[in-house]
């Protein structure tokens, strides 16, 4: 894969997950912080904590009290969850552990379970872990003779059109790499064929588990490259086949309105001639950027991809499915998070073998916030209770608004829940909580359940 160069290096380390307040000054104030806008060129990002300082520090977590939740109060939030798994016949697991501490206050039990979409945590932390946060993806085109070689580091958030500088998807547009191509050809009066980078992993495109599951309409697929992920339609679960060739003949449409002769276009592999030189190319968003919105929205394409990215740039070599997960297993295992009982069957979490425990999701956010973490910022771009992403429409009610912060799972049989929150007293607690083996495709209605026991756990 060609490496992506770093566009913007910033001088300091995120450590910082904010508090509440700190999730609540957009609304209150008007204030935009860097997370929450891509209008500033260069993120200003909080100063990193000294070396010997924990992150757990009161100036980072201002308490409101000194006042602690107990096992015993716990136990009774849970019990209006656990009695509904026990009647309705499917089962409920959680732990909640102190933010500032890690010490466990509860736990339910301590086995693996199917994560859902829970699993993209693992997978965002890995990609921060192993790539630059700041890099950005490149695609851009070569030109040797008559012949245009389209290709791309792996951004899936293309422009059909023009690029948006202030957003995520679609920050890199197809429109401006023609403008460019035009205007730096040699020979522009020739009649150019168009080879396009039809690979950039090993292997499938897709994960022939999530066919064999019946998922494959939930995610797109990887490759060099893809407008919006290879949507049919913004914001619908619908994807193309072929995504590559659907933005070369894009490309080579908008070359044509540029008044450039195109009468070709062919798949070339993975390679470009070396004599071949650059005449255009754009860069996507910074890779952080990409994982937010992927955590956000919980986009599945998004997951494969930065796997496959992480696991190519790690061991040096085209990655496939099955040495991406590998891979992700390397990475957490190094880092030291407890990987026990963990079976990672993709990287999105629509694989229903996928197995993982509480703790290792509390160790992964926990080890985020660690001083020099690369993958410092993970926990500040899950989605806000009753505000943005996969919880916008949850939490929209009680102590859960706005003062919880979170990544969700959703499968036909199962509901998970995992992120860090600010009970009334103020103490910052870590929530994993799930509901697995829902009869009846019941994901949806144990849902409410699963959201009770957080707001009880906090209004404690």
């Amino acid at each position: 894969m060609r490496r992506s160069v770093v566009t913007v290096i910033l001088g300091v380390t995120v450590v910082l997950v904010g508090a509440v307040a700190l999730w609540l000054l957009p609304v209150l104030t008007g204030w935009q912080p860097f997370w929450t806008t891509s209008a500033r060129p260069v993120p200003v990002m909080p100063p990193s904590i000294p070396d010997g300082e924990s992150p757990q520090s009161s100036e980072l977590f201002p308490l409101v009290s000194t006042a602690k939740l107990t096992s015993a109060e716990v136990k009774t939030a849970w019990e209006p969850l656990a009695g509904a798994a026990q009647e309705g016949n499917w089962t409920a697991w959680s732990t909640i552990a102190d933010a500032d501490t890690g010490e466990v206050i509860f736990s339910s039990d301590t086995e693996a379970h199917t994560p859902a979409s829970l699993l993209k945590l693992l997978t965002a932390y890995a990609t921060l872990t192993v790539l630059e946060p700041e890099d950005r993806l490149k695609t851009g085109v070569s030109q040797l003779g008559d012949q245009l070689y389209l290709w791309g580091e792996g951004d899936l958030l293309l422009s059909a059109g023009r690029g948006n500088s202030k957003a995520t998807n679609g920050h890199a547009g197809l429109a401006d790499l023609a403008e460019e191509v035009a205007q730096n050809l040699n020979d522009p009066d020739a009649t150019f064929t168009l080879n396009y980078q039809s690979e950039l992993f090993a292997g499938e495109t897709r994960s022939f588990e999530a066919y064999q599951q019946g998922r494959a309409r939930w995610v797109g697929e990887i490759g060099p490259f893809a407008i919006d992920t290879g949507r049919v339609e913004p914001d619908e679960y619908d994807f193309y086949d072929e995504s590559p060739l659907r933005v070369a003949d894009a490309l080579a449409a908008l070359l044509v309105d540029e008044g450039i002769e195109v009468t070709k276009v062919v798949a070339s592999g993975a390679t470009v001639p070396e004599q071949a030189t650059v005449v255009g190319e754009v860069q996507s968003a910074m890779v952080w950027e990409q994982v937010r919105l992927m955590l956000e929205v919980s986009d599945n394409t998004l997951a494969e991809q930065y796997c496959h990215l992480a696991a190519t740039v790690r061991e040096g070599s085209p990655a496939s499915f099955e040495t991406s997960t590998q891979n992700l297993m390397g990475v957490l295992q190094e880092n030291g998070i407890d990987t026990q009982g963990l079976v990672i069957a993709d990287c999105s979490g629509l694989n229903e073998d996928s197995r993982v425990s509480a703790n290792t999701l509390l160790e992964v956010m926990r080890a985020s916030l660690q001083p020099g973490a690369k993958a410092s910022s993970l926990t500040r771009f899950l989605a806000i209770g009753g505000m943005s992403g996969t919880l916008e429409e949850r939490f929209e009610d009680g102590l859960g608004f706005g003062n919880f912060v979170g990544k969700t799972g959703s499968l036909g049989h199962v509901s998970t829940l995992a992120g860090i929150g600010t009970t009334d007293s103020g103490q910052h607690i870590y929530v994993v909580v799930g509901a697995d083996n829902v009869p009846e495709e019941g994901a949806w209605y144990v849902r409410s359940f699963v959201d009770d026991f957080v707001v009880r756990v906090l209004e404690n």
